[in-house]
């Protein structure tokens, strides 16, 4: 029971990791797009 639930936090801590990473990424894009354009 304790190490589905460990497992099922531990996804959900690196989904969020993911998509912090992700939207890091995009705001890059993004300046890259403004120094560009």
């Amino acid at each position: 029971m304790l190490k589905g639930l460990q497992a099922k936090v531990i996804l959900l801590l690196s989904l969020f990791v993911l998509v912090l990473n992700y939207s890091d990424w995009l705001a890059l894009q993004g300046n890259l797009f403004d120094k560009v354009y």
